[in-house]
C-alpha cells in the first residue's frame, strides 16, 4: 500500500514535470519510394515477425515470395523514377551522370594532392614526384 502511494505520487510528479512530446522522425526519404512501397515494407516486416515465431514452411515460402516481389517492385520504381528524371531534363548527359553518381554513391571527385619529401623538400608537384620516383626505380 505504501509503495503504491509512493509510485502514484512519483508518476504524477514525473508526468507533470516532463511533458510527453511526440516527435516525428523523418528519414532521408528516397524520392522513388511511394506510399504503396512504404505500406508493403511495413507488411513485409509484420510477415517477417510472424514467420520468425512460427515453424510453418508455407508461411516461410510466402515470405520469400513476398520479398522477391517487393524487390522487383522497388527496382521498377527506381528505374521508372530515374528514367522520368532523365527524360524530363534539358541537359540529358549531365542528368544521366548525376543519376549514375547518385546510384553508385559517388560524389564529386576530390582533389587528392600528394605531398612527398624530395631531396629534403616537401613538394606537391606531380611532375617532380614522378621524376623522383622514376630516378629511384632506374638507379
Amino acid at each position: 500500500m505504501l509503495f503504491n502511494n509512493f509510485l502514484s505520487t512519483y508518476l504524477r510528479i514525473f508526468y507533470a514535470s516532463f511533458a510527453n512530446v511526440k516527435t516525428k522522425h523523418t528519414h532521408n526519404q528516397k524520392p522513388w519510394i511511394t506510399s504503396g512501397i512504404r505500406i508493403s515494407c511495413a507488411n513485409k516486416r509484420k510477415l517477417y515477425l510472424t514467420c520468425r515465431k512460427s515453424n510453418n514452411p508455407t508461411l516461410k515460402e510466402h515470405y520469400k515470395a513476398y520479398c522477391q516481389t517487393l524487390s522487383k517492385v522497388v527496382m521498377l520504381a527506381k528505374k521508372l523514377y530515374y528514367n522520368n528524371l532523365i527524360n524530363k531534363s534539358n541537359n540529358k548527359p549531365k542528368t544521366t551522370w548525376n543519376v549514375v553518381r547518385t546510384i553508385t554513391n559517388n560524389g564529386k571527385v576530390k582533389n587528392n594532392s600528394t605531398t612527398m619529401n624530395v631531396k629534403n623538400k616537401l613538394t606537391t608537384n606531380p611532375l617532380t614526384i614522378a621524376n623522383f620516383l622514376i630516378n629511384i626505380l632506374y638507379q
